[in-house]
Order: structure tokens, then sequence, then C-alpha cells
């Protein structure tokens, strides 16, 4: 099986942010086969990992025209912030609406008057 990174290659290091992940490039400096099947520890410029054949770990993850433009457009360590966070009053709303709907008109269909 071939290896996913080559020296010099540039992938994507995942850090968790307070906030969310934060995204920055790290280059490859070292890589060699682990002792685990299918996987490949790495050294880059931000910290070592192991990888899996596809260049994936926790932390780690090949850069794709997404990532990249997202690095170019916002720079290094640009900040993800997760998606549900982004709406809680959507889902607060959402939770209540459902409270409401649940306890009208039961009474009514039931006769419990």
């Amino acid at each position: 099986m071939s290896q996913p990174y080559t020296p010099g290659q540039t992938l994507a290091w995942l850090d968790l942010d307070p906030d969310g992940i934060r995204v920055h490039r790290a280059t490859v400096s070292h890589i060699e086969a682990s002792a685990e099947h299918d996987r490949w520890r790495i050294s880059t410029d931000r910290g070592d990992a192991i990888v899996d054949h596809t260049g994936n770990s926790g932390h780690v993850i090949p850069i794709d025209t997404d990532i990249a433009t997202q690095l170019y457009v916002r720079g290094d360590g640009y900040l993800v912030r997760p998606t549900l966070m982004d709406h809680p009053h959507v889902l607060e709303r959402d939770i209540n609406d459902l409270a409401l709907d649940h306890d009208t008109g039961l009474g009514d269909d039931l006769e419990l008057d």
C-alpha cells in the first residue's frame, strides 16, 4: 500500500478551539509505516500523528479544493464554528412549538372537562 503523503506535502491540521475548530496548514517532514496495519506515522511542522491509508486521523485531513480556498481567503488558523450553535434560537423555538402543539386540543378531543 502506498503512503498517503510525501515529505514536503501540505495537509490540514485541525485544532480544537473553545468556539469550534481551527484549520491550519501543516507540512509533512517525515513519514514511515506504523506498527498498526494500514497506518502511517507522520511528522509535520505542527506535530506528529498516525494517519490511515487515506491520510486522515482525528486532527489531520488532506487538503481538498474547499479547504485550500478557505485557507487562502480566510488565512491559516481560520475558525470553523459548529452549525448547531449558530441557530440556538431556532432550535428553542421549534421545541416550544412542539410543546404547544402537544398541549392544545387534548382535553377537547377526550372530553375530559
